[in-house]
């Protein structure tokens, strides 16, 4: 037998889990059940990720055009700098590596630090108004690409790659 409480969309897909080719029955989390229908189950736990590191229900993307779809792999981390963004990007795939600086900003330097053997690249730009540069820092490690971008002191950016801890 089969007791439900809820939606019919939700009885309706307990049965067909009952049902189903794999005969297998699987928990069903009810909480959003509303937008399950619509959002693919990664897009499902990004939000819920997004609610437990944040505490809030964030406005959620209902229409997507064909083709639009969930960018898997990456992840954005966000620090404050005397009171400008330092923004640090992981992603599996390599040509997100265009993430980057404005068109507006001159490049004015290029160089390397080294960490543990390490060689990470970085580009160093001039942005009008700043007495401090952008550094936007880029390097690969088993396969994972990662970049740090922020405006601050060139001593203190270098003082941050050299000091990465890699695994």
């Amino acid at each position: 037998s089969v007791t439900a409480v809820g939606s019919k969309s939700y009885l309706k897909e307990i049965i067909e889990k009952f049902t189903g080719e794999t005969g297998q029955a699987s928990v069903i989390n009810v909480e959003d059940m509303d937008t399950q229908a619509s959002e693919s189950e990664d897009e499902t736990r990004v939000y819920r990720e997004i609610k437990k590191e944040l505490g809030i229900q964030a406005v959620r993307i209902q229409y997507k055009p064909k083709g639009m779809r969930l960018q898997k792999g990456r992840a954005q981390v966000f620090y404050e700098y005397q009171g400008e963004v330092v923004w640090y990007s992981i992603y599996m795939n390599a040509e997100d590596s265009s993430l980057g600086q404005k068109e507006s900003d001159e490049n004015i330097d290029k160089f390397v630090v080294e960490n543990n053997g390490k060689k990470i690249d970085v580009i160093e730009s001039d942005i009008e108004g700043y007495e401090t540069h952008r550094y936007i820092a880029e390097f690969e490690n088993y396969g994972v690409h990662y970049q740090l971008r922020g405006i601050m002191e060139k001593k203190e950016f270098e003082k941050i790659l050299k000091n990465l801890k890699f695994f």
